[in-house]
Parts: structure tokens; C-alpha cells; sequence
């Protein structure tokens, strides 16, 4: 019977001290409710992460002409047609080169900065990108040079 013992002897100090048992039941709920919130934190950024990741491809390899922090002679559309084309490379699936530039975008009186690239009808495939709205542009387009634009929802809402 030593537990009702000190069961009531507990008891008793709890409602002799309301609000000091009161103020720490607080602070016991306020810690738990941080670690929890803490938890999750974490586990949504290493959600966002992988996802990250998993956007570039796990195979996927970017090569950029570069010495130290000077551009180099770029890589044509030939080289890449040529690590598609090699009999030894029998992994590689798609090349898609891209050229990119950061310049002024203008609609009408709506002007912003950005990046545009120019990219193959590969480059959504080896990026795992999908389109949100309209359609993307096609093999006769790209062999024809057709001016077609893709925009991100960032651009879209620039302009």
C-alpha cells in the first residue's frame, strides 16, 4: 500500500502549490509542443531537400566549360550530339545542352530581369521538370528554330 501512500502525498503537493504545479505542467506543454514543432521543421526541410535533389536527376551530370572563374571555348551542339552519338558512353540516354544569359525581358511597359536559356526538347526528360500549363514545344519546332518561350511562374507574374 505504499503507493496510495505516496500517490496521496503527491496529490497533496500538487494542490497545496495550484499554481506552481500549474507553471510547470505549462512549461512541460510549451517544451513539448517546441520539440514536436522542431521535429517536423526538420523533416520538412530534408522533404524539400531530397526533393531538390530528385529534381536534378540522381544521374545526371552538367558539364560547363570553366577554368577557375574564366569561361573557356563553349560546348557546341556537336558535342553534345557526339556524347550521345559515342559507342562507349552506352549509359547515356539524353544530353540536353543549354545556353543561358540574364537579360531585360520586356512585355508592353512591364520590364523585368531574368534569366533565359535556350534548351532541347531533351531538357525537361534529363531534368525532371514538368510543365504546369500550355504545352511544350516539339522536335519540328527545335529543328525549324521556331521562337517559342517557356516561362516560370515567377516570370509569368512579372510580366
Amino acid at each position: 500500500m505504499k503507493i496510495v501512500r505516496y500517490l496521496s502525498i503527491a496529490i497533496e503537493g500538487i494542490l497545496a502549490n495550484k499554481l506552481r504545479s500549474g507553471l510547470t505542467m505549462l512549461g512541460l506543454f510549451i517544451g513539448v509542443v517546441a520539440i514536436l514543432m522542431t521535429v517536423s521543421l526538420i523533416r520538412g526541410a530534408k522533404l524539400e531537400v531530397i526533393k531538390m535533389i530528385e529534381s536534378q536527376g540522381a544521374n545526371t551530370l552538367t558539364i560547363t566549360p570553366k577554368i577557375g572563374n574564366m569561361m573557356i571555348t563553349p560546348i557546341t551542339a556537336a558535342d553534345a550530339n557526339a556524347l550521345l552519338e559515342h559507342a562507349a558512353a552506352d549509359d547515356i540516354t539524353a544530353v540536353a545542352p543549354v545556353k543561358s544569359e540574364f537579360v531585360r525581358v520586356v512585355n508592353g511597359t512591364s520590364l523585368i530581369q531574368s534569366q533565359v536559356s535556350a534548351i532541347t526538347t531533351d531538357y525537361f526528360r534529363v531534368k525532371n521538370l514538368k510543365i504546369a500549363h500550355g504545352v511544350f514545344f516539339n522536335q519540328d519546332d527545335e529543328r525549324l528554330a521556331r521562337r517559342v518561350v517557356l516561362l516560370s511562374d515567377v516570370a509569368a507574374l512579372g510580366l
